[in-house]
């Protein structure tokens, strides 16, 4: 029996409020209210745990909470169920033909289906890894949420630039693939003093009439020209719509974005069960390495 996996991208936020001005880092409140709700989770004593009403039909409430030991104190992880009433619950068996596959469920006014996201937030450093998913928890309900069981107004989460820059690649153990998105400059100043790279690049543009050009290199590019290479680009950063490099550090995916310098992470390696299916036990562990993978560098970048 083969383990299959699955991948997930996580993004990095840092979570603080803004009021009247003054940005406010101290989560105490918001680590105290996920505390209460640990304890009764721990305590079986679920019936304290509601549901709580984040918009007109969107309901969101804990489901599962772990407490982990990390070098700067604790982080919490935990599983929020989010549930639209506006939507039935329509499960389909692929093995059988599309209609008669069908089952209905969630039809009366206070039920609907039901979506998973499992959220990492250190409370010291205000910390939030939040996974992409489409039907889940976005940055936006989370900050709802909060609000909602904190009373605490101004929330917002705040992508972390981290201080990628040319320094980084150099520490990846294997850089696999370039992708790179140029627009075309109009500016015929702008050209004489570019660097070479982008400049080849831009002379194609205008021979071809294109407004925009993308490029992707993959296979097993060499670290010290893939530096040198994106030094051409880097010093005319305005013209350069993307510039992500994806390699690896150890053996884990790091994808790093030169451009809006945002730490991304990508774990290709989370096992599925017997069934094939994505548990939340899975995505916990996923999440837990997501964090300690690049614990190092938010130090770095939380000063």
């Amino acid at each position: 029996y083969r383990v299959k996996t699955t991948t997930k991208s996580y993004d990095f936020f840092k979570y603080r409020r803004i009021v009247k001005g003054d940005i406010i880092t101290d989560l105490s409140e918001l680590d105290k209210k996920i505390d209460e709700y640990y304890r009764y989770i721990r305590n079986n004593q679920e019936s304290n745990v509601n549901f709580v009403k984040c918009s007109k039909n969107i309901y969101v409430g804990f489901s599962y909470i772990k407490k982990i030991e990390v070098s700067t104190g604790y982080v919490w992880i935990f599983s929020l169920s989010k549930v639209d009433i506006e939507k039935e619950a329509i499960v389909n068996s692929i093995s059988k033909s599309v209609q008669s596959g069908r089952s209905v469920y969630a039809e009366t006014s206070d039920e609907g289906p039901t979506t998973d996201t499992v959220i990492l937030v250190n409370p010291i450093t205000g910390v939030v890894i939040i996974p992409r998913n489409r039907s889940g928890i976005g940055k936006n309900l989370l900050v709802t949420f909060f609000y909602r069981i904190t009373r605490k107004q101004g929330g917002e989460l705040a992508t972390i630039i981290n201080n990628t820059d040319l320094e980084n690649i150099n520490h990846m153990d294997s850089i696999h693939e370039i992708d790179i998105a140029i627009h075309r400059i109009v500016d015929e100043n702008e050209l004489k003093d570019n660097k070479r790279s982008a400049k080849k690049e831009q002379k194609i543009i205008e021979k071809l009439e294109a407004n925009r050009e993308k490029i992707i290199y993959t296979g097993q590019l060499n670290i010290h020209n893939v530096v040198n290479y994106c030094k051409g680009f880097l010093n005319k950063k305005e013209d350069v719509d993307k510039l992500v490099l994806k390699g690896t550090v150890g053996d884990r995916e790091q994808v790093i974005d030169l451009i809006s310098n945002r730490l991304i992470y990508v774990d290709d390696k989370i096992p599925l069960n017997k069934q094939g299916k994505l548990t939340i036990e899975n995505m916990v562990m996923s999440i837990e390495q997501a964090y300690n993978d690049n614990e190092l560098i938010l130090a770095l970048d939380l000063k």
